[in-house]
């Protein structure tokens, strides 16, 4: 309690009055000894102000806020009477003082440190996650001004799908509000020559991909309008990891050529180093590190075949709402000129960083909220643990408090050793960190967006030192700060204030006890509908196994541009072998991988039903594979057969559709022995698979068509597949 001070003369004086209440407030923090004649001094003063002002006849509003602003300098005033004792000599004391009492009592500190550093390193590491994936920005000029174009339907807005490259390539020319559009596509070329053999993650971009993002090259240049199309001469960028691991940094081969299957390309220049890609191509989260051009004319590619990713920088002062009316208007226009490509098709703008991070943010959000609350249990722990060292002190700080020690004193004893139990919780919780982020860069990388933005940086850092001060003043100082006011009013009342003491901390500590409960309530109950998410996910089924199937990329001048003859001949050499191997069970090879990141939806038309309307049709997930696959990947054949090594190029064109695909094409018939037009060649359904779903348990059923990569003109047996 705060003992009376001064009678306050009587006064209907707003001004005077606020003055008054801003002093007494102040005066709790002066010690208890001194507190009466520092509020009177202060009273006098101001009343004294008060009644010079009314005489002289200056009392008008501005006279008012100066006395009010007079009173609130009672609060530093009333800081000094606590701080005197603060002494540079007086707090190394305390500090040595408090790490003697903490390594007197090991089990407690432990207990307290490790509880403390749990808390501080599971938010120090998700917040570097939230920081690098959602906080800190793109590194590009002016990222604010990059959005994603995303191909989507007119009847299906929701969606976002790839674009056709023409169709990049004319909303670039005609688009005004736009400054820029680049677009990309997938390649997974090997890197030969010298050395070994070794397959990256690269990227067929527009000349102008490095320009639309604002990056400048740490060596070299990045590709010219020259350098894309037919004709021209094989041109590369790598990034700046690949140029120091594989090449050492060497400047000279700059312009000069480097072997990528074993064709020479001429190095134009690398990426800098902080060089983060917008994640357009990926493969299991990781980026490209090689970037070519097209080989082909723009307007002379096929507009149908959507496999390209589009990127623009908005023009200067140019809203995306006013960029998306154009863009969509634009699309119109293309869709008159080319009704069997363009017709029901749109173009979306969105913000890149959104398009980027935009599918986690709830989800890392949750988990730092989810994470805080363990905090707060961790900080509720650590109270009750300070209470009850507290009151073990409880008769010490009774005989300081009775020998006049000054209040401020009092604190700064109390004070140093919560500070060092936060020093030391928040260096084990650093330390704990670290390893939390490198854990969730290793395992869910490839979940995660943008994880080469993770990192413990300064910003991070601070934010750890801050929660641990925080967390162990909060939590530690307050608990010895009621302990302190205790034992003043025992001092001054009777021994029985121990008493009152003990119930008011008694109802303290069950408070607590109540708020940690109901907090861990709520995170048992979170992570039981998570755990129940999880399960019913896991319960899906995918319609393939995933126990037990390796994959192995093939690459290189072996398997690219072979006749399809001689591939064939070499893939069943290769299946032989593997076969022979102890424990394989089966071998095969396909151009996509079922639930990896990438895809290939193409249309398909039935040849027994009337021509769809323009942009009506439908696509299925075109795959190209070699005998064998249903049984390597176990996914069950329903009816007729599956692909055959007779299925060959000189044999009629044959196809192995899902079950979803088969409900699709011909609701309510029999699809076997049917035929479709697919990627321009006809082909007759010889087998029915079960759905798979591609893209994991949450993602919808997509329909799915088989054909053997024998016939398959476009990623057939003459390319490189997975085996």
């Amino acid at each position: 309690m705060i003992p009376p001070g001064p009678a306050e003369p009587p006064t209907p004086d707003a001004g005077l009055w606020i003055a008054l209440r801003i002093v007494r407030r102040a005066g709790g923090l002066v010690p208890h000894a001194e507190r009466r004649g520092w509020l009177a001094e202060w009273h006098a003063e101001l009343i004294t102000r008060f009644e010079t002002r009314q005489r002289e006849g200056e009392l008008g509003a501005a006279a008012r806020i100066e006395l009010i602003w007079h009173a609130i300098g009672a609060a530093p005033d009333a800081w000094y009477m606590v701080t005197r004792g603060f002494t540079p000599a007086n707090v190394l004391a305390d500090l040595r003082h408090a790490f003697r009492s903490l390594r007197r009592r090991p089990a407690f500190t432990a207990i307290a440190v490790v509880t403390l550093g749990l808390g501080i390193g599971a938010n120090t590491a998700l917040f570097s996650v939230v920081r690098g994936v959602l906080l800190s920005p793109l590194a590009y000029h002016e990222p604010h001004r990059l959005v994603r174009l995303h191909g989507t339907r007119l009847d299906r807005p929701q969606g976002f799908g790839n674009v056709s490259y023409p169709n990049l390539h004319d909303v670039e020319l005609r688009a005004s509000t736009l400054q820029g559009v680049a677009g990309a596509s997938s390649w997974r070329p090997a890197l030969t020559g010298d050395g070994d053999p070794s397959v990256v993650i690269g990227a067929t971009v527009s000349w102008d991909f490095f320009r639309v993002l604002g990056v400048q090259p740490a060596a070299g240049r990045f590709f010219r309008a020259e350098d894309e199309g037919e004709g021209r001469e094989p041109v590369v960028v790598i990034s700046h990891d690949l140029w120091s691991q594989r090449f050492a940094r060497d400047t000279s081969i700059i312009e000069g050529t480097i072997s990528i299957n074993h064709t020479a390309y001429r190095l134009l220049g690398v990426a800098p180093a902080t060089f983060e890609g917008p994640h357009l191509v990926e493969f299991d989260g990781a980026q490209p590190v090689v970037w070519r051009t097209p080989s082909f004319d723009a307007l002379a590619w096929y507009r149908s075949g959507r496999s390209w990713r589009g990127i623009a920088r908005l023009s200067e002062g140019v809203t995306p709402a006013a960029a998306q009316t154009e863009v969509s208007n634009l699309m119109t226009a293309l869709a008159e000129e080319f009704p069997q490509e363009n017709a029901n098709r749109d173009m979306t703008l969105r913000p890149l960083h959104e398009s980027i991070v935009g599918g986690s943010r709830s989800t890392l959000l949750l988990l730092f909220g989810a994470v805080g609350l363990v905090l707060l249990v961790a900080c509720v722990n650590l109270a009750n643990l300070l209470f009850g060292r507290a009151l073990e002190r409880y008769d010490e700080l009774l005989v300081r408090s009775a020998l006049g020690a000054p209040h401020g004193r009092l604190i700064a004893h109390l004070f140093a050793e919560s500070l060092g139990l936060a020093t030391l919780g928040g260096t084990l919780g650093i330390a704990m960190a670290y390893g939390g982020v490198a854990a969730i860069v290793h395992y869910a990388g490839a979940l995660i967006p943008r994880p080469e933005a993770i990192a413990l940086d300064g910003g991070v850092l601070l934010f750890a030192a801050a929660a641990s001060l925080g967390s162990g003043i909060l939590f530690g100082l307050t608990p010895g700060l009621r302990v302190l006011r205790g034992a003043r009013i025992a001092s001054i009342a009777s021994v029985r204030g121990g008493g009152a003491l003990a119930r008011k901390t008694g109802r303290i500590r069950r408070t607590l006890v109540l708020a940690e409960i109901a907090t861990t309530v709520v995170l048992v109950v979170g992570a039981g509908l998570l755990l129940k998410s999880l399960w019913n996910l896991h319960r899906v089924e995918l319609g393939v196994e995933r126990e037990g199937v390796v994959t192995m990329e093939l690459h290189g001048s072996a398997w690219w541009d072979l006749k399809p003859e001689t591939a064939a001949t070499r893939y069943r050499e290769v299946f032989d072998a593997v076969g022979a191997l102890p424990g394989v069970q089966a071998g095969a090879a396909i151009d996509v991988v079922p639930l990896s990141d990438n895809y290939s939806c193409d249309g398909v038309t039935p040849l027994d039903r009337p021509p769809p309307a323009p942009g009506d049709g439908r696509c299925a997930e075109v795959r190209s594979a070699t005998p064998g696959i249903f049984e390597a990947l176990g996914i069950p054949l329903l009816r007729g057969r599956a692909i055959a090594w007779s299925d060959d190029a000189d044999a009629p064109g044959s196809a192995v559709f899902s079950e979803r695909a088969a409900e699709v094409f011909w609701p309510g018939e029999n699809a076997l022995g049917q035929t479709a037009v697919i990627r321009s060649d006809t082909f007759t359904v010889v087998g029915i698979v079960a759905d798979v779903r591609h893209f994991g348990p949450a993602a919808e059923l997509n329909p799915a068509v088989y054909l053997p990569a024998t016939q398959e003109p476009w990623n057939g047996i003459a390319r490189g597949l997975t085996l």
